[in-house]
């Protein structure tokens, strides 16, 4: 007997109720109630979910069911039609996904681990030069015209921030045609591309370095850095009195021993970074390492190293540095 739409509603108990040429209610609980349509094709039976029963009616049901009746009457299996569908769909959805949606999938990736002003710099430029030309656009709709119409406007005046744009939609683009939403060469690539129609950044932009101090002028700049309290004034005055790189100062830290004249901690992180000084072993004037002294020591108050980090020296220093600059008395 067929069902009706009162018998439906009372169908509690599990099981599947048969209503009529294959349609069938599958009643697994009292929420969880579905329609089956039940053919058999080429000698083999299938079961066809047509949907929640809660979303569709006795008789839409029976009208997706004669559909895939008919299906079948002409060959077609209609669950493998109904498949066919759901890709064209979640194609069609790949297709149209948005550069601005591509962008916030790749920030949601990759900004775990940076600061908060980059956070911040990262996603103003996007919505300053970047989402109001191409944001709502596919993002395998982008190609180079479009690229250059974020940029170009600021390329000449705003060069450091445009090169960063362009940087940040070709890591966008990038990530976009990793999860298969586009394909091909990226548009915003610099090398071999964007290079022959825009100008270097080192060409609009010169570095423009510090002026060098006069070696005349030393005596009475070591006066007024020492006379300056803090961490930088130590690191910059060990800097200059030991020759070093700046990055040698700016990573070291104290040692856990206190501080001798011939500097034997220093000897030893030289040979623990595995530097080499053919010379001799590096050797260091006493007056050199009292900055260390006057920062303040592994035991200050704050707790500050002169320099944070790692002890990290650079070869350079050791293997070119005169030796004049180093003292054994």
């Amino acid at each position: 007997m067929a069902l009706t739409v009162k018998k439906v509603l009372r169908l509690k108990q599990r099981g599947k109720y048969a209503d009529r040429d294959g349609l069938y209610l599958q009643v697994k609980s009292e929420t969880n109630r579905s329609w089956l349509y039940r053919y058999t094709l080429r000698g083999e039976a299938h079961w066809m979910g047509l949907g929640a029963e809660k979303d569709v009616t006795l008789f839409a049901a029976r009208a997706k069911a004669f559909k895939a009746r008919q299906q079948v009457r002409n060959g077609i299996d209609p669950l493998i039609e109904k498949q066919q569908a759901q890709q064209s769909v979640l194609l069609a959805e790949v297709k149209t996904k948005t550069f601005e949606a591509c962008a916030e999938g790749y920030f949601a990736a990759h900004s775990v681990g940076w600061s908060p002003k980059l956070r911040k710099g990262w996603q103003q430029t996007m919505q300053d030069y970047v989402y109001p030309t191409i944001g709502k656009l596919s993002v395998s709709a982008i190609d180079t015209a479009l690229v250059k119409q974020c940029v170009e406007p600021i390329w000449q005046t705003k060069t450091a921030t445009a090169n960063n744009v362009r940087r940040r939609i070709e890591g966008v683009w990038s990530w976009a045609k990793t999860h298969g939403y586009c394909s091909g060469d990226n548009p915003a690539r610099w090398d071999g591309h964007l290079e022959h129609s825009l100008a270097s950044v080192s060409k609009i932009k010169k570095t423009q370095h510090h002026a060098a101090l006069p070696y005349v002028a030393i005596a009475d700049f070591m006066v007024a850095l020492r006379a300056k309290e803090g961490i930088p004034a130590r690191a910059l005055e060990f800097t200059t009195l030991s020759a070093c790189a700046p990055q040698t100062s700016t990573s070291m830290k104290f040692p856990a021993e206190p501080l001798s004249g011939n500097c034997a901690w220093l000897t030893s992180c030289v040979a623990m970074l595995g530097l080499d000084r053919s010379n001799a072993t590096p050797g260091i004037s006493s007056r050199s390492i009292q900055p260390f002294s006057i920062a303040g020591g592994p035991n200050d108050q704050t707790g500050n190293c002169m320099i944070s980090a790692s002890v990290s020296c650079s070869r350079r220093t050791w293997s070119e540095t005169p030796a004049w600059f180093f003292d054994r008395s």
